[in-house]
């Protein structure tokens, strides 16, 4: 855990051998454990997102994966907000077009220790998503 508080990491859904959809059920299954209430935390009323604009090799899978996401929402009746990637970058860093390294340095402003470009990218968006909560 971050000495922020906030727990978070990446996770892996490649599909196993031989079965190309199961990585569908890993994001899924996953998606429902962090969205299903425990006695720690409650449901979360509301879950952004990166917004998926992607052309070419890894288009169906990240729409595949996309799906699964908006599926486990549709389920608990919890809105989703896409973010583009841009809007993220330029929030975190100031500039829209920020490479991955500019993502880990505001990562790392905002308290937290990424262990890498996507959880840096995550941990951006969890700031941009409190800031607008906040209003």
């Amino acid at each position: 855990m971050d000495p922020s508080g906030v727990e978070s990491g990446t996770v892996n859904f490649s599909p196993t051998k031989g079965n190309p959809g199961s990585r569908y059920y890993k994001a899924r299954q996953f998606f429902r454990w962090v969205i299903q209430p425990t006695g720690e935390a409650d449901e979360p009323e509301i879950i952004y997102h990166e917004k998926v604009f992607v052309r070419g090799k890894g288009t169906a899978v990240l729409f595949g994966l996309m799906g699964q996401l908006v599926e486990v929402a549709g389920d608990y009746n919890i809105p989703l907000v896409a973010v583009p990637a841009t809007k993220i970058k330029k929030f975190a860093t100031g500039y829209g077009k920020a490479n991955k390294k500019m993502m880990i340095q505001a990562a790392k402003k905002f308290g937290y220790y990424p262990s890498d470009d996507n959880e840096a990218d995550a941990l951006c968006l969890l700031e941009y998503a409190i800031s607008k909560e906040k209003g």
